[in-house]
Order: C-alpha cells, then sequence, then structure tokens
C-alpha cells in the first residue's frame, strides 16, 4: 500500500482502481469477505476485474501459487520478476527447482479461503499467493510476532518477497490495456477437471452412481 501511495505521488496513477482490503472472520465461514462481497455484489458484477488473495504471507521460502486459469501464465511470468530472497535468481527460479520435472506450475484454485465469495459467488478471476515453510504454531497461542521474526522469516525478507509480487501483480492488473486473461487456458482445464470431480464422485457413490448410469 505504501508502494502504491508513493507511486500516486509522484503522478504515477493506473488506469484502473485498486482497492486494498483486510479481512476478519476467515476462520467464521469467511465472514468478512463474504459480507464485503455480498454488499457490493451489482458493483463487483459490473466493474470487478479480478481479486488476489494473500492469507499468510511467509512462513518461509516456498512459493506457493493458484488462480483461476485465465490468469496462471499471467501469474507465472510475474514470479519471473522478482527476486527470491538468498539467491541471485527469482522467485520462479526456485519455485521451479522444488517441481520434480523443473516446470514450475500454478495450482488451480477451489473456494477454500477468502477469495471464496469472489470465485463462487461473483465468478471473478483470482490468484492466491504464499510463501510456504514449516507452520507448526499455526492457529495456536505461539502464532505470534515473536515465532515470525525470530524462525518463521528473520528479517522479515520472504514477507518483503511476498509485497513486492503482490505489488507488481496488482499494477499489472490494474494498469494493462488489455487484461492478461487466457481463456484458451480455461477451456483447456475444464475436461480434466470434470473427470476428477466424476472420479471422486464414483469413488465415493460407486454402486449408486453404476446404478443411474446404467
Amino acid at each position: 500500500a505504501r508502494a502504491f501511495g508513493t507511486a500516486l505521488r509522484a503522478g504515477l496513477r493506473p488506469r484502473r482502481t485498486v482497492v486494498f482490503a483486510n479481512w476478519d472472520a476467515e476462520e467464521d465461514l469467511l465472514g468478512g469477505s463474504t459480507s464485503w462481497v455480498k454488499d457490493r455484489r451489482d458493483r463487483l458484477l459490473e466493474d470487478g476485474v479480478a481479486y488476489v488473495n494473500v492469507d499468510y504471507a511467509a512462513s518461509g521460502p516456498d512459493f506457493v501459487g493458484g488462480a483461476t486459469p485465465e490468469l496462471a501464465a499471467f501469474l507465472e511470468q510475474a514470479t519471473r520478476d522478482v527476486a527470491q530472497p538468498g539467491t541471485t535468481g527469482s522467485i520462479h527460479d526456485a519455485w521451479a527447482v522444488r517441481s520434480k520435472d523443473g516446470i514450475a506450475r500454478v495450482d488451480p484454485i477451489v473456494g477454500a479461503t477468502d477469495y471464496t465469495a469472489f470465485l463462487e459467488h461473483l465468478g471473478m478471476s483470482c490468484i492466491d499467493m504464499l510463501m510456504d515453510g514449516p507452520y507448526g504454531v499455526y492457529h495456536s497461542q505461539y502464532d505470534d510476532y515473536a515465532w515470525l521474526s525470530r524462525i518463521g522469516d528473520p528479517g522479515f525478507r520472504f514477507n518483503t518477497a511476498m509485497a513486492r509480487l503482490w505489488g507488481l501483480v496488482a499494477w499489472r492488473l490494474a494498469d494493462a490495456e488489455v487484461l492478461p486473461m487466457r481463456y484458451s487456458a480455461y477451456a483447456r482445464s475444464l475436461p480434466a477437471r470434470l473427470d476428477a470431480v466424476e472420479a471422486r464422485a464414483v469413488a465415493d457413490h460407486p454402486v449408486r452412481l453404476q446404478g443411474a448410469r446404467d
């Protein structure tokens, strides 16, 4: 937010509005974000472009990225342009090294956190990001500033990297003349997702589904 404010004071304004939001009641049925979306549904359907979510920014060095399929290539490209702390390469480089085949892949997202209302209620394009790592204190009384500053992210290097990446992603989405969305990728992803849903349904209810099919 400070970086966007600095840009604005320097006379740099993106083509689209950027709204910064900080939710409460995430664990209580996603209460804060869902209420906000419901209250602004008509405006968001008319003007909303994309939602970029960060649940917990960083608990370690391992980038994890998810997106609706039309934004997957856009997110993958953005990670090439932000440095991975402690290395001479990018977040993308470190991300790819961790994969089995050396290819960084954006995960398809489904409703699970504060992007749920944007995705499932509005049908809005979404991105979800985090720098992951050992997080044994999650949702405990030890999940505090002391743990993060001493163990999770000393020096807040990976939180800073996440802020840089979020800022870059948000600015590019806000300032693009043509939105960087590839709906051909969405079309290609649907058959695999449908196959997975059917396989899950058959596994959970084999007799009933087989009888219905016969």
